[in-house]
């Protein structure tokens, strides 16, 4: 069985690269480096990455989701990023409106979010 100084975390989503939860050190400069800007470590390609440094590597899943029943929430934060500062009005409302009928028509809306959790020992 190995020891905790064998172990080695990183836990990634759908907003992040990668966060390493030991020491930067123990993970190659690659997946937290300018590298990782062109090359995103991800759930889908995280393992194949970590394999090629560990021996054993497993993902864990956390598959979650965002349940939406208030237009203006969703809207806000459509607008918080960069399509906030090109949207006209007239844009706003019709989103506004789409978000509307569409939590009329099914009660909410669903996000789905995945994150994940890999585990790697040498």
């Amino acid at each position: 069985m190995s020891g905790i100084s064998d172990q080695h975390y990183l836990l990634t989503d759908q907003y992040k690269n990668a966060a390493n939860l030991n020491a930067r050190r123990t993970v190659p400069a690659y997946f937290v480096g300018k590298e990782a800007e062109s090359h995103p470590f991800t759930l889908e390609s995280g393992a194949e990455e970590l394999a090629s440094w560990f021996a054993q590597v497993t993902l864990y899943r956390f598959d979650d989701e965002l349940v939406v029943t208030e237009a203006e929430p969703l809207v806000a934060f459509a607008l918080s990023g960069k399509v906030g500062c090109i949207i006209t009005e007239e844009q706003i409302q019709a989103l506004r409106a789409q978000v509307e009928q569409e939590i009329a028509t099914h009660g909410a809306i669903h996000i789905t979010k995945a994150s994940g959790l890999f585990e790697a020992s040498l």
